[in-house]
């Protein structure tokens, strides 16, 4: 699959054809900060193209999608009954915003309708489902409005320290460290990305236990005053694999250096031949 999918695309295709930059995107990759995008479902940005203008969305597609993940997003954010069907392609059909500003969704991208309910650019009517009294439009360009969630929470928080500052020295898939300065007292740290085995959490270079928040996201706790934060992504299963592979490389190594010797069985046969000659 990945190989078909690379060939009839990857190599000759150029990006701008596949991902064209529009006014809209440009418009939410020039804010700044650390928030997620959605949008309303329809024919509009498909689920599995946000990845490619580097913007991060609660929905999308995952061939490998997280059982604990699809059944949050589906009973929290997509309002279904417990225990609902998943699937590995998320869309939303329902815009709470204190659910969506709980899980870091800053904007929503919505559809503009005329008065016979079509797409227009001068539309001034949007889907229903979208309170505007939570969520207000802040942007829009032809058929597509871009609403700011005015219940949004951000990606790092403290429960009982709203107003200490929480400095994001790096941010990567796989690494994240944090400064927080004059904390006044212990408190929880809230980080609103999926918990997951292999996640580990250093206060000062101290190990401390990672707890879930609301099920599903990360939250540690921290003691008062200066410290320095880090969240490292080491899981088990690679460092295994690491050593695995270094072994197998020494032995392949070592049994390609060592000199060869004919096996004494087939040294005598020879022998045996050459006396019979």
């Amino acid at each position: 699959d990945l190989f078909k999918f690379g060939w009839k695309y990857l190599p000759f295709t150029p990006a701008e054809y596949l991902y064209p930059p529009t006014d809209v995107t440009n418009f939410l990759q020039n804010q700044t900060g650390l928030f997620r995008v959605e949008k309303e479902k329809g024919p509009l940005f498909t689920p599995n193209v946000w990845t490619s203008y580097e913007l991060q969305s609660t929905s999308g597609y995952d061939p490998m999608s997280l059982a604990s993940y699809s059944k949050f997003f589906q009973e929290k954010l997509n309002n279904q009954k417990p225990n609902s069907p998943s699937s590995r392609y998320s869309e939303v059909d329902n815009y709470d915003a204190t659910n969506f500003g709980e899980s870091n969704v800053k904007y929503l991208l919505a559809l503009k309708y005329d008065e016979t309910d079509k797409y227009s650019s001068s539309g001034q009517k949007f889907n229903y489902k979208i309170d505007q009294k939570d969520w207000l439009k802040v942007y829009d360009y032809g058929t597509v409005a871009v609403f700011e969630n005015t219940k949004f929470k951000p990606r790092f928080s403290l429960q009982n320290s709203p107003n200490t500052e929480i400095i994001v020295n790096d941010y990567q898939p796989n690494y994240i460290k944090l400064t927080l300065n004059q904390l006044p007292k212990n408190d929880t740290l809230i980080l609103r990305d999926t918990h997951y085995p292999g996640w580990i959490a250093k206060i000062n270079s101290t190990p401390v236990i990672i707890e879930k928040y609301h099920n599903i996201y990360r939250q540690i706790n921290v003691p008062a005053g200066s410290s320095t934060i880090e969240f490292i992504y080491q899981p088990k299963s690679f460092t295994i694999g690491l050593y695995l592979t270094l072994f197998s490389f020494i032995a392949t190594l070592i049994a390609l250096l060592l000199p060869h010797r004919v096996p004494t069985i087939y040294r005598n046969s020879s022998q045996k031949r050459n006396i019979q000659k």
